[in-house]
């Protein structure tokens, strides 16, 4: 008797035959395919994400306004994160017992180095919900942790269900992680070289492609649902005098120590944390951010609306008191919410903290200068400043935080940037490591400094449209 050959659906044959393309050497088109696909995906998951978090603070904090964590009356100050940090600590202590329950940028970079990129779906599922509901209750943290995980899981269960080779697993989770950020911030361009410079480690048009057609997949779907504004409001502003260089050198080295003491509170908080529940961390995490929220609601999560006031130099209308309060209670429960373990990322943070102490050295400028640059062209280089000490990705932050910024600004901002990178670099050379702020739990990795390939690159990013 003649045995039928089971059928297969016409889905499950290309992608088959995908999987099979991706695997020969000269797999640049199917590889091109594949960061489309991821693109898309990871788009349509990043924006549920977004839309999850905007629907649910406009419809349940705000009566159908837009969110502002200033109009949060009293009490919600202090009970948001509280209650947030109860729940995200009581479901983590339960998983705890049977799943792993890391999530971030950390166990995306662990999975792609002890298990060649393999996450799992219930990974996905738990940043997703831990993530939104961190943001949510108001917790100091950032979007694009959750964002790099929930895009690199994407990309990860694209390349298994696919069945491709490890290498161009990894390069999936790259450009699942490049995809997510161009969505959520609106700048491919600096989605690809983070995907390059800590995914996927290599500088070659088999890589580079894939990445570029998924983050410009996912950056369209984006603007096509969230309009096509950039993620920062910033004027026409200009440096007025040679001579502010000098100002810039003190102020770098200011920076750099603030950047620095950022680095290692965490680290502390972390180093101290381990001997501690989940329950018992966030709930302190919720406690200490919703006390510092009842004196200034603005530390309330993500804050791209005080880093536009700081952006426009409105910020100052408060009064330079109450900015530095701000700048200091904003430190006090990013570090702490950090170094505890709550879902989220350090990026926004550190462009909330860059820009408000670049707004401060602005408002000094002035005593020095009798044309001095405006306090928002001061915050904008905080802001580059403190993510490229900070995080150690020089050529990233200078693209996350200018590539989400008017051409003519960029274009006027990176030489004083620059200045501000190299004395921060010259005065705290130990912090110079991206991986400072992961190696406290046992990640020991190193990056090369692609100093040839960046030299390659500045004519062209001089001349970018």
């Amino acid at each position: 008797m003649d045995q039928k050959t089971p059928k297969t659906s016409l889905l499950s044959r290309c992608s088959a035959k995908l999987g099979l393309g991706c695997s020969r050497a000269d797999a640049l088109l199917p590889l091109a395919l594949l960061g489309v696909l991821c693109g898309l995906v990871t788009g349509l998951v990043i924006i549920g994400f977004r839309l999850c978090l905007d629907y649910s603070q406009t419809q349940l904090l705000s009566s159908g306004q837009p969110y502002h964590p200033e109009r949060l009356s009293t009490q919600w100050r202090l009970l948001l994160p509280v209650v947030g940090g109860l729940f995200l600590g009581g479901v983590f202590q339960w998983l705890s017992r049977s799943h792993n329950t890391q999530v971030g940028i950390v166990h995306v970079l662990e999975r792609l180095n002890y298990h060649q990129g393999y996450l799992p779906f219930r990974s996905l599922l738990l940043q997703f919900l831990s993530g939104a509901v961190s943001i949510f209750s108001g917790h100091a943290v950032g979007r694009e942790g959750p964002a790099v995980h929930l895009g690199a899981a994407t990309g990860s269960l694209i390349g298994q269900r696919l069945k491709i080779s490890n290498k161009n697993l990894r390069l999936l989770v790259g450009c699942g992680s490049a995809a997510a950020l161009a969505a959520s911030f609106n700048t491919p361009f600096a989605a690809v070289l983070f995907a390059l410079e800590v995914i996927v480690l290599e500088y070659s048009a088999a890589s580079i492609t894939p990445l570029v057609l998924a983050a410009v997949s996912a950056s369209a779907l984006g603007r096509a649902v969230f309009g096509a504004e950039v993620a920062f409001s910033v004027p026409a502003l200009e440096l007025k005098s040679a001579t502010e260089f000098l100002y810039l050198m003190l102020m770098g080295i200011v920076l750099g120590l603030f950047a620095a003491s950022f680095i290692s509170v965490i680290e502390q908080v972390t180093r101290w944390s381990r001997a501690h529940s989940f329950l018992a961390r966030f709930f302190l995490a919720g406690l200490i951010t919703g006390i510092c929220a009842l004196f200034v609601p603005q530390i309330l999560g993500i804050g791209y609306d005080t880093v536009n006031s700081a952006l426009t130099g409105s910020l100052l209308d408060l009064g330079l008191g109450t900015v530095l309060i701000i700048l200091l209670l904003k430190f006090v429960a990013a570090t702490l919410g950090l170094g505890l373990g709550l879902p989220g990322g350090p990026i926004g943070p550190s462009l909330f903290i860059g820009s408000l102490a670049g707004t401060v050295a602005g408002s000094f400028a002035p005593s020095f200068y009798t044309q001095a640059s405006a306090p928002g062209y001061y915050a904008l280089l905080g802001m580059g400043a403190m993510l490229g000490i900070g995080m150690a990705i020089f050529w990233l932050a200078m693209f996350l935080a200018f590539g989400s910024t008017p051409k003519e600004v960029f274009l006027i901002s990176w030489p004083a940037l620059v200045v501000l990178w190299f004395f921060q670099i010259a005065l705290l050379p130990r912090w110079m490591t991206y991986f400072s702020f992961f190696s406290i739990i046992g990640l020991r990795f190193a990056f090369q400094i692609f100093g040839p390939t960046i030299l390659m690159m500045l004519p062209n990013f001089l001349m970018l449209p």
